[in-house]
């Protein structure tokens, strides 16, 4: 949405959809997702990709919500998902060594017009 608002429609839209990001309760979508079971596993490398994929959105909603107070929580929560997500996405597995690796990239060339720039 926010390639295709305007920012002011932009941050009317994130207020009305997203749950209030400051009550410690509403955090919990804002979590990176614990991988319990071996990082290896198929499905297990599905929620590290999740947890990278959303470390680069998250950032995203954040850039585009300068000065909003939504904007250092979301910041904060990228680089927890980011941590999260990188920590495990380097695997010999084929399950996740196939496309992790795009995903990535994809985070770390954020800020360099990687994917989707402004």
């Amino acid at each position: 949405m926010r390639r295709v608002y305007d920012r002011p429609a932009f941050v009317d839209w994130v207020e009305r959809f997203l749950p209030d990001l400051t009550d410690a309760p509403g955090r919990t979508i804002l979590d990176p997702i614990d991988v319990e079971s071996d990082p290896d596993e198929e499905i297990a490398l599905h929620f590290v990709g999740l947890n990278v994929s959303k470390a680069w959105s998250l950032a995203g909603i954040a850039d585009a919500l300068p000065g909003h107070e939504y904007a250092p929580i979301l910041e904060r929560s990228a680089k927890r998902h980011a941590e999260r997500g990188l920590a495990q996405a380097f695997t010999d597995a084929y399950a996740g060594s196939h496309w992790l690796s795009s995903f990535v990239l994809y985070l770390l060339t954020r800020d360099e017009g990687g994917i989707a720039p402004e």
